[in-house]
């Protein structure tokens, strides 16, 4: 009689796990407003600089790929708009570390004209509101030339979103 109420707990255990992971990235799912960008220089001393920054800079979209089977994988659009002319608009696939805090848009975004992936840090994140940060080194944002040796860098950047779910 217990090893069944073990197994019973067992299973009770992993399906409560799965339902956990598929909310979280239900959390992800949906349209959300850039309603800040900042980018700043962040020097050898911890001191920022914020060198851009815009309110209103643009949309991020993350759907659920129904054609995919294992039903892990998801499609984003980010579609930014900066100071100028200085826009992205890329699309393609999504996928994230266990606890939901690294997002990879994969085969994003390249400085040097090829497809990379995109990593964002959630650092913070609500129902309704989150906050997105990536890094790079130097001038660089997206997989540097240095990516095999940062500690080389002269200064390190920082790109932060603020994205607020649309109704």
């Amino acid at each position: 009689m217990n090893s069944k109420l073990a197994i019973l707990g067992l299973c009770v255990v992993a399906l409560l796990a799965c339902n956990k992971e598929k909310r979280k990235m239900k959390g992800l799912v949906g349209n959300w407003t850039i309603e800040q960008s900042e980018r700043a220089i962040i020097y050898s001393d911890g001191t920022e600089e914020i060198y851009d920054d815009i309110s209103d800079a643009g949309d991020v979209v993350i759907s659920e790929n129904s054609e995919d089977e294992s039903g892990e994988t998801n499609l984003f659009t980010f579609d930014y708009r900066g100071y100028g002319n200085d826009t992205m608009n890329i699309k393609g696939i999504l996928s994230t570390d266990e606890k939901k805090r690294r997002l990879v848009f994969e085969n994003a975004l390249c400085d040097s004209g090829n497809y990379c992936n995109v990593i964002w840090t959630v650092d913070k994140s609500k129902k309704n509101k989150q906050i997105w940060s990536a890094y790079g080194v130097d001038s660089t944002f997206f997989y540097p030339s240095n990516k095999f040796n940062p500690g080389s860098a002269d200064n390190w950047l920082m790109w932060r979103i603020t994205l607020k779910r649309q109704r």
